[in-house]
């Protein structure tokens, strides 16, 4: 799991930036994360978005099985 940043400088009428701690991704998707010659880290925002469509077809998974082992225990109670 990695982290999300909110940051927004209302008094200098900035937009909000979004973003996630590069050396938290780089743990688990090191090639989604490159680091320039001045040691500064940046993420290919673009490769995350299918790293994300996979973790959320993972987790959709997990809640229908849950859901199914719900199910079975209701209709176990009931009779």
């Amino acid at each position: 799991m990695f982290t999300v940043m909110v940051d927004c400088d209302v008094s200098k009428g900035t937009d909000r930036q979004v973003g996630v701690i590069a050396q938290e991704l780089e743990k688990e998707f090191p090639e989604l994360v490159s680091t320039d010659s001045e040691g500064y880290k940046s993420v290919a925002y673009g490769k995350l978005t299918a790293v994300l469509i996979e973790a959320i077809k993972a987790q959709q998974s997990r809640i229908e099985a849950q859901q199914a082992q719900i199910e079975a225990l209701r209709n176990r109670v009931e009779r």
